[in-house]
């Protein structure tokens, strides 16, 4: 700041919409079917977890429920995340591993090859850690 220079903090009423915004967006992004096998693994754990209600709230429904999102909710997602062993496998490191031809009538092939080449690149990268359990692996599939 320079001298004389003020700062006019704007009421709740006219940021709340924004908030109600990023919050929807927020809800929306971890309700996505990408973390279904997440938060599923983390809840199959820890039954009694917040989350289970959280996973289930309507997001066209937000209006009164901002009270339900607090600290511990967001805690609670925080530890489901770090419950998890993100790997980042590149769509090159799958390519570079398969070749072959397949019929088209046969995808079921094809499809087998890369899940064999995707188990064999999981192993690979977890061979260093310490022992993970394959539920909690998430690929992170990058290009």
């Amino acid at each position: 700041f320079t001298p004389g220079e003020t700062l006019s903090i704007p009421s709740l009423n006219k940021i709340k919409p924004m908030l109600r915004k990023g919050i929807k967006e927020y809800i929306e992004k971890i309700q996505n079917p990408r973390f279904k096998s997440l938060f599923n693994n983390y809840l199959a754990y820890n039954e009694n977890s917040i989350i289970k209600n959280f996973l289930d709230l309507k997001t066209d429904n937000l209006n009164g429920n901002l009270d339900y999102i607090d600290e511990n909710l967001v805690s609670e997602i925080n530890r489901a995340f770090s419950n998890t062993h993100p790997l980042k496998i590149s769509v090159e490191e799958i390519v570079a591993e398969l070749n072959g031809t397949y019929p088209v009538t046969e995808l079921d092939l094809l499809a087998q090859d890369i899940k064999e080449r995707v188990m064999e690149i999981i192993e690979r990268k977890i061979r260093e850690m310490e022992k993970i359990n394959y539920n909690d692996i998430i690929i992170n599939l990058v290009n």
